[in-house]
């Protein structure tokens, strides 16, 4: 009876887990739909929530560590970055990060990918409907002579950008199990986003993405994959793309610097992302633990009362791999790109390749958008939680500590 009742207790706690990491993923959602945006009331709301998913997240690392959870010198480290990143960049989303994938530690990443996909589709399909239908706001915005619609959300990138974490968990999830339906359906929702929001590079990440999951259903597609060349070559991208991605950035900069052809042709196709991160390096200075900066962009700009036209300077980066070195500092820098380095080697000598190109596909993206490790937005930061168990440190176990204190 006693184990049965241990049973019951133990799935009512995943379930709260799993509860909890659903409202997070749903008040993260909320934070970029621009009615929630444009509402200090609603701002407030959402904080909460989210402090509350927090202490939850808290309380379930203590009962964890109480019934045996290892303390490892990766959680020390982390967690002592982190804190200094809150202390000198006065930025607590790091911590906030680190503290749900600690708590997350034995959930299932399958489930809790589905769980993010479900919550998304549903949030998104709801937000698009209600701002064509004119329910809620569709705030208009321009790239020239283009106009670009929010279709709900704070700005056109946003919309677009939350469709393809859409895709990319629908990619992972249903792996070669899509229909060719499914496929085309997503592809029009695609080339409809696009129409609105003009969000080029996205647009072409989601029909590649797509591609390629239609590709996979043919098996002379399969037998190429696993040929040796491609397999060399993907071994070779997983052991340098988030190296070459950070560098390449930084590479740009320095070319767009010396006003470099190539530099200033790839600042135009990305609509003038290179110049804005050499703008940033020239303003503002690169620390160990990165400093507290007010970015500016368009999201919400002309639609949100505290938006000060006179005063207003665009200074946002978009880049992940340049925005984390100025707002995590370089050391947290450097543990996410040999972070995701780690993650891309494990699971291509695991041969878990679905997660290895989903990966690759996140990378690629955060060249473009600031959500390399914004696990409201990229729920692929999980794939972190297996490298907070390096380095077991036996001496801080709940039951070592207790002997201690027992002497």
């Amino acid at each position: 009876m006693k184990l049965f009742f241990d049973k019951v207790k133990k799935l009512t706690l995943e379930n709260l887990i799993y509860m909890c990491w659903a409202v997070y993923i749903f008040a993260s959602f909320l934070n970029i739909v621009g009615i929630f945006f444009a509402s200090e009331k609603w701002q407030f709301v959402l904080k909460i929530v989210r402090y509350i998913c927090y202490i939850v997240f808290f309380i379930k690392i203590y009962f964890d560590w109480k019934k045996g959870e290892k303390v490892t010198f990766a959680i020390i480290g982390a967690t002592l970055i982190t804190i200094a990143i809150a202390f000198f960049a006065k930025n607590r989303s790091a911590f906030f990060i680190l503290l749900i994938l600690i708590a997350l530690r034995k959930m299932d990443f399958d489930k809790l990918i589905k769980i993010a996909f479900k919550i998304f589709l549903v949030s998104f399909l709801v937000t698009i409907s209600l701002a064509m239908l004119g329910i809620i706001p569709n705030w208009e915005f321009s790239r020239g002579m283009t106009p670009r619609y929010s279709l709900g959300f704070i700005y056109a990138t946003d919309a677009i950008g939350m469709y393809l974490v859409i895709i990319l968990m629908f990619f992972y999830t249903k792996r070669k199990n899509s229909t060719k339906t499914e496929l085309l359906i997503l592809e029009v929702i695609n080339v409809f986003m696009y129409s609105y929001t003009n969000g080029r590079v996205s647009f072409i990440l989601i029909s590649t993405i797509l591609f390629l999951q239609f590709l996979s259903r043919f098996q002379f597609i399969k037998d190429i994959f696993y040929n040796n060349f491609v397999q060399k070559c993907l071994k070779m991208i997983c052991y340098t793309l988030p190296v070459v991605l950070f560098i390449g950035l930084h590479l740009l900069v320095v070319m767009y610097a010396s006003n470099n052809f190539v530099a200033n042709k790839v600042n135009k196709i990305l609509s003038n992302r290179v110049k804005l991160t050499y703008q940033a390096y020239r303003n503002y200075e690169m620390k160990p633990f990165g400093e507290k900066i007010n970015w500016n962009g368009w999201g919400g700009y002309g639609y949100k009362e505290q938006n000060n036209e006179e005063e207003f300077t665009y200074n946002f980066l978009d880049s992940s791999y340049a925005s984390i070195v100025f707002d995590y500092g370089l050391i947290f820098s450097c543990m996410v790109i040999l972070g995701y380095r780690k993650i891309l080697i494990t699971n291509y000598k695991d041969k878990n390749y679905w997660l290895v190109i989903t990966i690759i596909f996140v990378l690629l993206w955060s060249f473009i958008e600031q959500h390399i490790i914004n696990l409201g937005k990229n729920v692929f930061v999980l794939t972190f939680i297996p490298l907070l168990e390096i380095g077991t440190i036996n001496r801080l176990s709940y039951d070592n500590l207790k002997l201690v204190k027992n002497k």
